[in-house]
């Protein structure tokens, strides 16, 4: 028979990837955050939350067998602690990709990503191209 630590660990073995990754981004973040504080602050606060989400549901999950089988609940009740225990965690997750998205998305420059700085260039023919002539500014 298994003892409850080993249940624990064998969960966080199978939710290892997630939290490698959670570490990594952590990391990166730390290591950005003085050339790029807002980006390099919402991912780190995404990367946390996402790591809490992956610890946490395993680690509820797993309470949550135990003590079904210590207090002989039947298959429905268990069905429904786990469905409930995945759909919070999952809800937990999905604010976690949140701070991600900003961490995308902050400090861009609005010149370069509008369509109304960019100046058209002059129509170059391919034989102008091939036959090396270079492009003059209008």
């Amino acid at each position: 028979m298994d003892t409850e630590y080993s249940v624990y660990l064998h969960h966080l073995a199978v939710r290892m990837p997630v939290i490698l990754i959670c570490l990594a981004g952590a990391g990166a973040a730390l290591l950005y955050r003085r050339r790029y504080p807002r980006p390099a602050m919402f991912m780190l606060a995404g990367m946390v939350l996402l790591a809490a989400a992956t610890l946490g549901g395993s680690l509820i999950r797993c309470y949550v067998i135990i003590e079904s089988e210590n207090a002989d609940w039947s298959l429905e009740k268990l069905n429904w602690a786990l469905t409930m225990n995945s759909g919070i965690w999952a809800v937990i997750q999905a604010f976690a990709c949140g701070p991600l998205l900003m961490a995308v998305f902050s400090n861009r420059d609005d010149r370069i990503a509008s369509p109304r700085c960019v100046k058209p260039t002059p129509a170059v023919s391919l034989e102008d191209a091939i036959g090396g002539v270079e492009c003059q500014e209008a």
